[in-house]
């Protein structure tokens, strides 16, 4: 520990504050008494020969309590300390604690608060009891008094405390720094405001976006969205108001059929509706009907102008005694009648009458029955009975005898009997005759009934 007194001298010489000591310091090397012990919590400097007295050691210049002996820790490891300022002790490469680690960098704790350093804070300068870190130690007056009171920027030029010194520290509505100023300032890029989603006021009149009226009308966002009334809205409102043109009219990024307000909803101009969204023709690709004046397959073309109804009915027949038209060449025919030459209704019967068309009428005329007591089944005996129409059935009646007893053939002489119909035949019996009937009573006579039904007297001798 013993020292030179040259070499302590030479020292003393270079800290003038220590001439006194140094004396004490030289008297008492002279009598023997070496280093001068002082009380605990003194300052001390091991390196000047100022020791701790025995129990304490030297931690940054003031003396205090050794920690025990056997006191080992894990090098790395960490616990809590309090040394006036509430911190973290760290275990050394040695084993042993470190000092109480209680303030942020560049800070040090005095009288139980964290104040900033000027002795540490190498790359900055404080400002209040914050080490402002990237200025130069120059420019910011170490440990003098530029900047020492500053919470907010420090100018490094101008060697104060401004709010801005460079465009990164600014925003908003204020986004360029006036370095003249150190303040943060607008930055007028145009007359009247035209971008209109940026959020910033372009040209510095205080009003930013769609609260400044030069963005009325103006886009403000996607979708077709405008400025209006200081708000960005959509001018068609909150539902697609037309579904085939193309455009989102409520600004929500859905165009047409896309669009779920449209659905069922007309697309186009030919009956296309919304369905599934995408536009459909609900009639499908074909013409399915060709005479009803709609366009089936929405391809703009109507019933026998579109190809798909070429030679399909486009009128059908109203009666049985009208045409039925197909188209022809794009064109559905003229209406036509049946010709009176057709049969529109066949007899049902030998009492009915066959109908036919009179080429005006679209319907068959009315029916019409052969007259009452025409014969429709002609006699075919003197006992079979001729059948007659009654004028209400189409049928002819049924086919009857004569009944048994009916004379068929009536007796044309004195000696001829009439004969009957047996009821069971269409033939009358044979002619027959009564020869009884024929006696005059005459022996000179011969009595006989001729073939025309008359009694013959032939004299056989002479009659007196």
């Amino acid at each position: 520990m013993g020292r030179g007194v040259g070499e302590v001298v030479g020292s003393l010489g270079s800290r003038p504050g220590l001439w006194w000591w140094g004396c004490v310091w030289l008297v008492c090397m002279a009598m023997g008494c070496g280093p001068v012990e002082r009380a605990s919590g003194m300052r001390c400097a091991p390196e000047e020969g100022w020791e701790c007295p025995s129990g304490e050691v030297c931690v940054e210049g003031v003396c205090s309590e050794a920690p025990e002996a056997g006191e080992v820790c894990t090098v790395g490891a960490k616990r809590s300390c309090e040394e006036g300022c509430a911190g973290v002790q760290t275990c050394g490469a040695d084993g042993t604690w470190g000092r109480c680690e209680t303030c942020e960098r560049g800070q040090r704790c005095v009288s139980g608060q964290c104040v900033c350093d000027s002795g540490s804070c190498a790359e900055g300068c404080c400002q209040g009891n914050t080490c402002m870190p990237g200025t130069a130690d120059a420019s910011c007056g170490k440990g003098g008094q530029a900047c020492e009171s500053c919470s907010g920027v420090c100018d490094a030029s101008r060697r104060t405390c401004v709010g801005c010194v460079e465009d990164g520290q600014c925003g908003g509505s204020t986004p360029r720094c006036d370095t003249g100023t150190g303040t943060c300032v607008c930055a007028k890029t145009e007359q009247a405001e035209s971008r209109c989603t940026d959020g910033q006021d372009n040209d510095c009149d205080g009003l930013s976006d769609c609260a400044d009226p030069d963005c009325n009308a103006k886009s403000c966002g996607a979708n077709g969205k405008v400025c209006g009334g200081a708000s960005c809205v959509c001018p068609g409102g909150s539902v697609e108001l037309t579904c085939g043109d193309g455009k989102d009219d409520d600004c929500d990024g859905l165009v047409d059929c896309a669009d779920p307000d449209c659905n069922t909803r007309s697309c186009g101009t030919t009956g296309k509706v919304c369905g599934g969204s995408t536009c459909n023709c609900p009639g499908g690709s074909t013409e399915r009907v060709c005479g009803d004046g709609r366009d089936d397959d929405c391809d703009g073309l109507v019933d026998c102008a579109d190809p798909d109804c070429q030679n399909k009915t486009c009128r059908a027949a109203a009666g049985v005694c009208d045409q039925e038209e197909v188209c022809t060449y794009g064109v559905c025919p003229s209406d036509k009648r049946v010709g009176n030459d057709v049969v529109c209704r066949p007899s049902r019967g030998t009492c009915d009458v066959e109908e036919r068309c009179d080429g005006q009428g679209l319907a068959c005329p009315a029916d019409r029955k052969v007259a009452a007591g025409t014969v429709c089944n002609a006699s075919a005996g003197a006992c079979d009975a001729a059948e007659t129409c009654d004028g209400v059935s189409s049928a002819c009646p049924v086919n009857k005898f004569q009944p048994a007893g009916y004379v068929c053939r009536a007796a044309k002489g004195e000696c001829d009997v009439a004969e009957t119909c047996t009821g069971n035949s269409i033939t009358c019996p044979n002619d027959g005759f009564d020869r009884s009937k024929c006696n005059d009573g005459k022996a000179c006579t011969t009595d006989v009934c001729a073939m025309d039904g008359m009694c013959r007297y032939i004299p056989t001798g002479i009659c007196y």
